[in-house]
């Protein structure tokens, strides 16, 4: 059968249009998970700083107290990844403007069967992930100037990236994403399995023999996951909930904001003698707080309500 002429695959007006409330909960949750990532920053045990070289410090307030629990943490270098991430794909758009159209009309069968939309996630972040890491390691991260980046990483987001992409320019709800697939009722299985593959990638991550296996534990682990999160949501938030909307509503403007407040927060606390966990959650939820409550009054005028 022919392939879908490239404007078949873009979502009409109506369906842009539309909003599908478990995504909006999604990108809600994702964005409080930044928050939290960013007021731990100053508390982890290997923060540092170095006033000889600004470019060089971890987090621009380092406190005297920290706790190893926050080492899942690291340094803000996704930000400026996401800017280049969307800057390649306004200029492959404007090399090639049909192009992206054509492969997603090739894929678009994959959208609809998620084994097969499983495995081939799989196999593309693999394929991605594992040459980088058996060359760099797992842990090994490059400077260019201000931009740090963890070497082994930077095309397994890429992948990840050009792939949701795809989805939302194909339109989400005619793929298994909606909530009315099979996939929202079957898809938690992703959350079970993940957990497994993860201990089994600890597991050869303290093996210098088995990077390998590591890495391919890795990608699993992240499909996994991915897909059973996205399923969670499409089950169990069908309908818009009163002040969780409101936090939706404002979240991308919380985003852009609550970083300078982090910081500042962060530096009030540096002389006050609390426990580190203690200060994260003061930071976590002050800058939640505050930053809503920034947003959603300075969306109260048009202008800014159209943009933010």
């Amino acid at each position: 059968m022919a392939p879908r002429k490239n404007e078949d695959v873009l979502p009409d007006d109506a369906k842009a249009r539309k909003r599908i409330v478990s995504f909006d909960y999604i990108r809600t949750t994702v964005i409080i998970l930044v928050l939290l990532h960013h007021a731990v920053l100053a508390y982890t045990t290997f923060a540092f700083l170095n006033p000889t070289n600004p470019i060089d410090t971890f987090s621009p307030v380092v406190d005297s107290q920290r706790w190893s629990g926050f080492g899942t943490a690291g340094p803000l270098w996704f930000l400026w990844l996401l800017l280049a991430f969307n800057v390649l794909i306004v200029v492959l758009y404007r090399i090639a403007p049909h192009l992206g159209g054509s492969i997603i009309s090739r894929l678009s069968s994959l959208f609809n069967r998620p084994l097969a939309f499983f495995g081939v996630l799989f196999g593309i972040t693999t394929v991605a992930y594992l040459p980088l890491v058996l060359l760099f390691g797992f842990d090994h991260w490059t400077t260019i100037g201000p931009i740090t980046f963890q070497t082994s990483r930077i095309l397994l987001y890429l992948a990840y990236f050009l792939v949701g992409t795809a989805i939302g320019v194909y339109g989400i709800d005619r793929t298994m994403f909606n909530s009315k697939n099979t996939f929202a009722s079957r898809g938690w299985i992703g959350m079970v399995v993940s957990p497994v593959s993860f201990f089994v990638m600890l597991i050869f991550l303290v093996n210098p023999t088995g990077l390998i296996f590591y890495g391919i534990a890795f990608t699993f682990t992240c499909a996994a996951a991915v897909l059973g999160f996205i399923a969670i949501f499409l089950r169990f938030t069908k309908q818009h909930k009163g002040i969780i909307d409101s936090l939706s509503d404002n979240s991308f403007g919380i985003y852009i904001i609550h970083y300078v407040i982090v910081i500042w927060l962060q530096f009030w606390l540096l002389e006050i003698q609390l426990p580190a966990i203690l200060k994260a959650s003061i930071v976590f939820l002050g800058t939640l707080i505050l930053s809503w409550g920034i947003i959603a009054a300075i969306r109260r005028i048009p202008v800014v309500a159209r943009v933010i």
